[in-house]
């Protein structure tokens, strides 16, 4: 439903709209979708750069060099940015072979515990990453072959982790909320 605005609202079980939600999960996709463009760029660079050494070793000229640590830079780069994205698209990899045995209620129930456990690890790795980028950068560590500082690229590890943390605490509202719609059907 679209309110005079043009902002659409979303739309509970007993009739009342509230926008702040969808606001908030809108956003979140919208960073989901920038990084998953990041990702993208980031692939391709490693590609041409990595074709551009392999070019030039075999016509004999000299090789653009540490090609291997910059594309480990930032693979995982691609690896924690993504995460978030893929999690949400629902294409990780799910290992079922517990919860295809069970009932809707106890696959409930796991799925509620997969989620608290998942946001409780997501918090305590933004944590320690926000950690490891200030200690790397008081330290003043530089990659071992181009003396670049290091830091820069491990920001990535607080932004990727809290970046599924989102996304997981908008999963596990949604799982709340689909419960509590499902409850309400079984009412009537």
């Amino acid at each position: 439903m679209m309110n005079e605005s043009g902002i659409g609202l979303a739309i509970d079980g007993t009739g009342s709209s509230r926008r702040g939600g969808s606001r908030c999960v809108s956003f979140v996709k919208r960073i989901g979708e920038v990084l998953h463009v990041i990702g993208s760029l980031i692939l391709f660079f490693c590609f041409f750069y990595v074709f551009i050494d392999v070019l030039f070793r075999f016509l004999k000229l000299s090789p653009i060099g540490d090609v291997i640590e910059l594309c480990g830079y930032l693979d995982v780069w691609l690896g924690l940015l993504g995460v978030g994205f893929v999690f949400r698209e629902g294409k990780h990899i799910c290992v079922d072979i517990v919860t295809s045995n069970v009932s809707d209620g106890k696959k409930y129930v796991m799925s509620i515990i997969s989620d608290i456990v998942m946001m409780l690890f997501c918090m305590f790795m933004t944590y320690k990453g926000i950690h490891l980028v200030v200690s790397s950068y008081e330290l003043g560590e530089l990659s071992m072959s181009w003396g670049f500082p290091i830091w820069p690229f491990r920001i990535v590890v607080p932004l990727g982790f809290f970046f599924l943390l989102l996304e997981v605490i908008f999963h596990f509202a949604s799982l709340l909320k689909d419960n509590k719609k499902r409850t309400a059907l079984q009412i009537k």
